[in-house]
Protein backbone atom coordinates (compact mmCIF):
# COMPACT_ATOMS: atom_id res chain seq x y z
CA UNK A 1 0.00 0.00 0.00
CA UNK A 2 1.77 3.08 -1.22
CA UNK A 3 5.20 3.48 0.39
CA UNK A 4 4.39 1.53 3.55
CA UNK A 5 7.49 -0.67 3.82
CA UNK A 6 6.00 -2.72 6.67
CA UNK A 7 3.20 -4.09 4.47
CA UNK A 8 4.13 -7.58 3.25
CA UNK A 9 1.88 -7.92 0.23
CA UNK A 10 1.57 -10.78 -2.28
CA UNK A 11 3.79 -10.72 -5.36
CA UNK A 12 2.31 -9.99 -8.77
CA UNK A 13 2.34 -12.75 -11.35
CA UNK A 14 3.28 -12.31 -15.01
CA UNK A 15 -0.36 -11.44 -15.74
CA UNK A 16 -0.39 -8.71 -13.08
CA UNK A 17 -2.61 -10.69 -10.72
CA UNK A 18 -1.70 -11.48 -7.12
CA UNK A 19 -4.03 -14.50 -7.00
CA UNK A 20 -3.87 -17.62 -9.13
CA UNK A 21 -6.86 -19.96 -9.25
CA UNK A 22 -5.77 -23.60 -8.88
CA UNK A 23 -9.17 -25.31 -8.92
CA UNK A 24 -12.74 -24.71 -7.77
CA UNK A 25 -11.71 -24.85 -4.12
CA UNK A 26 -8.21 -23.41 -3.92
CA UNK A 27 -6.33 -20.31 -5.03
CA UNK A 28 -2.65 -19.47 -4.58
CA UNK A 29 -0.85 -16.29 -3.57
CA UNK A 30 2.94 -15.99 -3.30
CA UNK A 31 4.63 -13.78 -0.73
CA UNK A 32 8.27 -12.73 -0.35
CA UNK A 33 10.37 -14.87 1.97
CA UNK A 34 11.23 -13.02 5.17
CA UNK A 35 14.21 -13.90 7.33
CA UNK A 36 12.62 -13.28 10.70
CA UNK A 37 10.14 -14.61 13.22
CA UNK A 38 6.62 -13.86 14.39
CA UNK A 39 6.18 -12.16 17.74
CA UNK A 40 4.99 -14.52 20.46
CA UNK A 41 3.57 -11.58 22.35
CA UNK A 42 3.85 -7.80 22.34
CA UNK A 43 5.63 -5.93 25.09
CA UNK A 44 4.77 -2.27 25.67
CA UNK A 45 7.49 -1.03 23.35
CA UNK A 46 6.45 -3.31 20.50
CA UNK A 47 2.80 -2.45 21.05
CA UNK A 48 3.63 1.23 20.65
CA UNK A 49 5.57 0.48 17.47
CA UNK A 50 2.64 -1.49 16.06
CA UNK A 51 0.35 1.41 16.99
CA UNK A 52 2.55 3.68 14.88
CA UNK A 53 2.32 1.27 11.94
CA UNK A 54 -1.47 1.22 12.25
CA UNK A 55 -1.57 5.03 12.34
CA UNK A 56 0.44 5.12 9.11
CA UNK A 57 -1.77 2.45 7.55
CA UNK A 58 -4.98 4.30 8.40
CA UNK A 59 -3.45 7.47 7.02
CA UNK A 60 -2.94 5.82 3.62
CA UNK A 61 -6.62 5.03 3.11
CA UNK A 62 -7.01 7.30 0.08
CA UNK A 63 -4.67 5.03 -1.91
CA UNK A 64 -7.09 2.08 -1.78
CA UNK A 65 -10.40 3.87 -1.23
CA UNK A 66 -11.72 2.93 -4.68
CA UNK A 67 -10.69 -0.72 -4.70
CA UNK A 68 -10.78 -2.11 -1.14
CA UNK A 69 -13.74 -4.11 0.14
CA UNK A 70 -15.83 -2.40 2.81
CA UNK A 71 -17.02 -3.57 6.23
CA UNK A 72 -20.70 -4.51 6.25
CA UNK A 73 -21.23 -5.06 9.97
CA UNK A 74 -22.37 -8.63 9.35
CA UNK A 75 -21.34 -11.35 11.78
CA UNK A 76 -19.82 -14.38 10.01
CA UNK A 77 -21.46 -17.62 11.08
CA UNK A 78 -24.43 -16.00 12.80
CA UNK A 79 -26.83 -18.40 11.08
CA UNK A 80 -24.81 -21.36 12.32
CA UNK A 81 -24.85 -19.96 15.87
CA UNK A 82 -28.63 -19.63 15.87
CA UNK A 83 -28.94 -23.16 14.48
CA UNK A 84 -26.58 -24.52 17.12
CA UNK A 85 -28.61 -22.93 19.91
CA UNK A 86 -31.87 -24.27 18.45
CA UNK A 87 -30.45 -27.79 18.10
CA UNK A 88 -28.47 -27.87 21.35
CA UNK A 89 -30.21 -31.01 22.61
CA UNK A 90 -29.73 -32.94 19.36
CA UNK A 91 -26.68 -35.22 19.06
CA UNK A 92 -24.18 -34.03 16.47
CA UNK A 93 -20.65 -35.00 15.61
CA UNK A 94 -18.58 -37.89 16.83
CA UNK A 95 -15.63 -37.05 19.02
CA UNK A 96 -14.42 -36.48 22.58
CA UNK A 97 -15.73 -32.91 22.80
CA UNK A 98 -19.09 -33.26 21.05
CA UNK A 99 -21.23 -33.92 24.13
CA UNK A 100 -19.25 -31.51 26.30
CA UNK A 101 -19.69 -28.75 23.73
CA UNK A 102 -23.48 -29.25 23.72
CA UNK A 103 -23.58 -29.08 27.52
CA UNK A 104 -21.49 -25.91 27.53
CA UNK A 105 -23.62 -24.34 24.81
CA UNK A 106 -26.82 -25.13 26.74
CA UNK A 107 -25.37 -23.39 29.79
CA UNK A 108 -24.19 -20.37 27.80
CA UNK A 109 -27.06 -20.08 25.28
CA UNK A 110 -28.52 -16.99 26.96
CA UNK A 111 -25.14 -15.25 26.97
CA UNK A 112 -24.58 -16.17 23.35
CA UNK A 113 -27.99 -14.93 22.26
CA UNK A 114 -27.62 -11.65 24.14
CA UNK A 115 -24.11 -11.15 22.74
CA UNK A 116 -25.46 -11.43 19.20
CA UNK A 117 -28.26 -9.00 19.98
CA UNK A 118 -25.84 -6.44 21.38
CA UNK A 119 -23.50 -6.92 18.43
CA UNK A 120 -26.33 -6.19 16.01
CA UNK A 121 -27.31 -3.06 17.95
CA UNK A 122 -23.75 -1.75 17.97
CA UNK A 123 -23.19 -2.64 14.31
CA UNK A 124 -26.24 -0.65 13.20
CA UNK A 125 -24.86 2.46 14.91
CA UNK A 126 -21.28 1.94 13.79
CA UNK A 127 -22.15 1.35 10.13
CA UNK A 128 -24.02 4.67 10.00
CA UNK A 129 -20.69 6.54 10.08
CA UNK A 130 -18.86 5.45 6.90
CA UNK A 131 -16.97 8.76 6.86
CA UNK A 132 -14.85 7.31 9.68
CA UNK A 133 -13.82 4.25 7.67
CA UNK A 134 -10.12 3.73 6.99
CA UNK A 135 -8.12 0.91 5.48
CA UNK A 136 -7.64 -1.66 8.25
CA UNK A 137 -5.61 -4.83 8.59
CA UNK A 138 -8.19 -6.51 10.82
CA UNK A 139 -5.91 -8.76 12.86
CA UNK A 140 -2.73 -6.92 13.96
CA UNK A 141 -2.00 -9.45 16.70
CA UNK A 142 1.47 -10.92 17.42
CA UNK A 143 1.06 -13.91 15.07
CA UNK A 144 0.66 -11.49 12.15
CA UNK A 145 3.65 -9.35 13.06
CA UNK A 146 7.14 -10.44 12.10
CA UNK A 147 10.38 -9.12 13.50
CA UNK A 148 12.88 -8.84 10.64
CA UNK A 149 16.22 -7.67 11.97
CA UNK A 150 14.98 -4.78 14.12
CA UNK A 151 12.03 -3.90 11.89
CA UNK A 152 8.39 -4.94 12.23
CA UNK A 153 6.49 -6.32 9.26
CA UNK A 154 2.72 -6.83 9.09
CA UNK A 155 1.68 -10.00 7.27
CA UNK A 156 -1.56 -11.84 6.38
CA UNK A 157 -3.62 -9.21 4.60
CA UNK A 158 -6.58 -11.35 3.55
CA UNK A 159 -8.70 -9.63 6.25
CA UNK A 160 -7.99 -6.11 4.93
CA UNK A 161 -11.12 -3.91 4.75
CA UNK A 162 -12.24 -0.31 4.76
CA UNK A 163 -13.74 -0.16 8.24
CA UNK A 164 -13.86 1.86 11.45
CA UNK A 165 -10.36 2.33 12.93
CA UNK A 166 -11.50 0.40 16.02
CA UNK A 167 -11.31 -2.77 13.93
CA UNK A 168 -7.54 -2.60 14.45
CA UNK A 169 -7.41 -0.65 17.70
CA UNK A 170 -9.32 -3.13 19.88
CA UNK A 171 -6.54 -5.66 19.32
CA UNK A 172 -3.92 -3.22 20.65
CA UNK A 173 -5.96 -1.88 23.57
CA UNK A 174 -4.79 -3.31 26.89
CA UNK A 175 -7.66 -1.77 28.82
CA UNK A 176 -5.81 1.20 30.28
CA UNK A 177 -6.71 3.47 27.35
CA UNK A 178 -3.08 4.49 26.70
CA UNK A 179 -2.85 3.21 23.14
CA UNK A 180 -6.25 4.71 22.30
CA UNK A 181 -5.29 8.11 23.72
CA UNK A 182 -2.03 8.08 21.77
CA UNK A 183 -3.90 7.19 18.58
CA UNK A 184 -6.28 10.11 19.08
CA UNK A 185 -3.40 12.49 19.80
CA UNK A 186 -1.60 11.46 16.62
CA UNK A 187 -4.61 11.38 14.29
CA UNK A 188 -7.20 13.70 15.83
CA UNK A 189 -9.71 10.83 15.58
CA UNK A 190 -11.71 10.16 18.73
CA UNK A 191 -12.02 6.46 19.50
CA UNK A 192 -15.59 5.16 19.50
CA UNK A 193 -15.98 2.91 22.54
CA UNK A 194 -19.11 1.32 21.10
CA UNK A 195 -17.19 0.30 17.99
CA UNK A 196 -14.45 -1.19 20.17
CA UNK A 197 -17.02 -3.32 21.98
CA UNK A 198 -18.56 -4.31 18.66
CA UNK A 199 -15.25 -5.72 17.43
CA UNK A 200 -14.51 -7.43 20.72
CA UNK A 201 -17.87 -9.15 20.34
CA UNK A 202 -17.22 -9.88 16.67
CA UNK A 203 -13.98 -11.67 17.44
CA UNK A 204 -15.29 -13.80 20.29
CA UNK A 205 -18.55 -14.67 18.53
CA UNK A 206 -16.56 -15.70 15.46
CA UNK A 207 -14.33 -17.86 17.67
CA UNK A 208 -17.35 -19.54 19.30
CA UNK A 209 -18.90 -20.18 15.89
CA UNK A 210 -15.73 -21.83 14.58
CA UNK A 211 -15.18 -24.01 17.63
CA UNK A 212 -18.80 -25.15 17.79
CA UNK A 213 -18.59 -26.08 14.10
CA UNK A 214 -15.44 -28.11 14.85
CA UNK A 215 -17.05 -30.02 17.70
CA UNK A 216 -20.28 -30.45 15.76
CA UNK A 217 -18.56 -32.69 13.22
CA UNK A 218 -16.40 -35.78 13.59
CA UNK A 219 -13.12 -34.98 15.35
CA UNK A 220 -10.30 -36.62 17.26
CA UNK A 221 -8.55 -35.99 20.57
CA UNK A 222 -5.32 -34.16 19.83
CA UNK A 223 -3.41 -31.02 20.76
CA UNK A 224 -5.44 -28.85 18.38
CA UNK A 225 -8.85 -29.96 19.64
CA UNK A 226 -7.71 -29.69 23.26
CA UNK A 227 -6.62 -26.11 22.63
CA UNK A 228 -9.88 -25.40 20.79
CA UNK A 229 -11.87 -26.64 23.79
CA UNK A 230 -9.93 -24.35 26.12
CA UNK A 231 -10.36 -21.42 23.75
CA UNK A 232 -14.11 -22.06 23.46
CA UNK A 233 -14.47 -21.73 27.23
CA UNK A 234 -12.34 -18.58 27.22
CA UNK A 235 -14.45 -17.02 24.46
CA UNK A 236 -17.67 -17.70 26.34
CA UNK A 237 -16.18 -16.17 29.50
CA UNK A 238 -15.10 -13.10 27.56
CA UNK A 239 -18.57 -12.71 26.06
CA UNK A 240 -20.07 -12.86 29.54
CA UNK A 241 -17.73 -10.12 30.68
CA UNK A 242 -18.54 -7.88 27.73
CA UNK A 243 -22.28 -8.29 28.22
CA UNK A 244 -21.98 -7.41 31.91
CA UNK A 245 -19.90 -4.32 31.12
CA UNK A 246 -22.38 -3.07 28.52
CA UNK A 247 -25.52 -3.79 30.50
Amino acid sequence: IGALEFVVSPLQGSNGSVLQRINERYSLAVYPLLNGSALEQMDDGQRSRVRDLIIRLHGASAVVQSIAATETGELPGKGALHEAIAAVSEPSGQGPYAARARVLLAAKAETLTRSMEIFNELAKTTMKRPERFVVTHGEPHPANIMLVADDLRLIDWDTCLLAPPERDLWVLDTGDGKILAEYTKATGVEVDRSALEMYRLWFNLSEVSGYLALFGRDHQENQDTAMAWTNLGTSFSTLEGIVKEIE
